[in-house]
């Protein structure tokens, strides 16, 4: 079974990587002194880590964030957690995660939990079909190491359903701010096949 001796991950508020988010928040007169500080002496790549990490991970978003967006904290759009979902998904599903799912994927991210469970009813996401589609493929290999080749043979439909379903196994939203202490209810095994 994939990633079975490896540790639990739970990365809570957390972006894909502090470029996006020092320009963001800097004058932008200070755009050349941002850009040299990050990359010399605080490059956090929280993305090219997490990419490296073949265990179970689960993102919180806080969907009012006021430190992680680069915008305004109702720009759930703009919430870097999500380009890190984004970027994790494509590296471990990459024949699912890819043109035709990311556009979806892009609009559940930029969605509350109320608004994305309207979209995965619209989508009809059949629950059953991602669950024993990924197990049967986990169950058919012996050494199956990200990224995964399962979806060669999706269709379009199939790519999308897969793609809010592991969307959501992925990531679960907490509506609050960025310094709100995290309840325990968030503190629980991440998803695995």
């Amino acid at each position: 079974m994939l990633a079975s001796s490896y540790l639990l991950q739970i990365l809570d508020a957390t972006f894909d990587e502090l470029m996006p988010l020092a320009m963001a928040k800097m004058p932008q007169f200070a755009k050349g002194l941002v850009e040299t500080t990050v990359n010399r002496y605080l490059n956090l790549n929280i993305a090219s880590q997490l990419l490296k990490y073949p265990g179970p991970v689960l993102l919180i978003r806080r969907s009012r964030d006021e430190m992680i967006t680069t915008k305004d904290p109702t720009a759930i759009d703009t919430n870097r957690g999500n380009f890190l979902l984004k970027s994790l998904l494509q590296y471990r599903y990459p024949n699912i995660v890819d043109g035709v799912s990311t556009p979806v994927l892009e609009n559940w991210l930029s969605k509350d939990r109320i608004a994305q469970e309207h979209m995965w009813a619209s989508f009809d996401v059949d629950l059953a079909w991602c669950e024993v589609a990924l197990k049967s493929y986990y169950e058919s290999r012996d050494d199956a190491a990200f990224p995964l080749d399962i979806g060669t043979d999706y269709t379009d439909q199939q790519k999308t359903h897969m793609t809010l379903f592991l969307a959501s196994r992925y990531m679960e939203d907490f509506d609050s701010t960025h310094c709100t202490p995290l309840p325990p209810n968030f503190f629980k095994t991440p998803w695995k096949v």
